[in-house]
């Protein structure tokens, strides 16, 4: 059974894919060699590697590269890994005790890590909010103007359902002690008078 095999896709959304990766991919050379391969891809912008849980994480953009890319350029990087000549016993000893050594600091480096992870997701969401509202502006300055004004109206009509019962028995009797109730409502009736106005040309 080839390496490949033993890799499992285990979650996959629009542009989102996470797989689990065998013992054998789980040291520092080979996921360097995968996130490498990977972020070279035009489409890709972020890969994690998360070599002790195995958890390989790739989030793309759909509309540069599919899912058929991102997983044949995945399947070709473990493949060339794959290939590579084993390392002598003496340089593979000597490797692994570089390795040992300079994941001390990187183990103290974890928790930057994760804040600059989560820095970056929210600048991602608020870079998705900001498109998104700026689109929303771009639909509401294209609604046709009646749209705005029954909304208006209806605003109005659940307004005075809501208040009825003061208006009546609180508002009417006693104007000046509800001044400020009776200025709001003025203001209220102007401002959808103005809105219902022609504009100039």
């Amino acid at each position: 059974m080839s390496i490949q095999q033993h890799v499992v896709l285990r979650h996959r959304s629009e542009g989102h894919l996470r797989f689990d990766l065998p013992e054998s991919l789980r040291t520092p050379d080979a996921g360097g060699h995968i996130l490498a391969g990977l972020e070279s891809i035009e489409g890709i912008y972020r890969v994690e590697l998360r070599e002790r849980q195995g958890k390989l994480s790739i989030r793309y953009l759909a509309t540069v590269c599919d899912f058929a890319a991102v997983v044949r350029k995945l399947h070709a990087l473990i493949g060339e890994w794959a290939g590579k000549p084993a390392e002598p016993a003496c340089c593979a000893t000597r490797a692994t005790a570089e390795r040992a050594v300079q994941a001390r600091p990187a183990e103290g480096s974890a928790l930057k890590r994760w804040f600059r992870q989560k820095a970056q997701e929210a600048q991602e969401t608020t870079q998705a909010l900001g498109i998104l509202a700026q689109a929303g502006l771009k639909a509401m300055n294209r609604r046709p103007r009646w749209v705005t004004e029954f909304m208006n109206d209806l605003l109005m009509l659940y307004l005075i359902k809501i208040h009825w019962h003061h208006i009546l028995y609180l508002w009417l009797p006693n104007p000046w002690r509800y001044r400020y109730e009776w200025m709001a409502t003025f203001y209220l009736i102007y401002l959808s008078v103005q809105a219902k106005l022609p504009k100039p040309t």
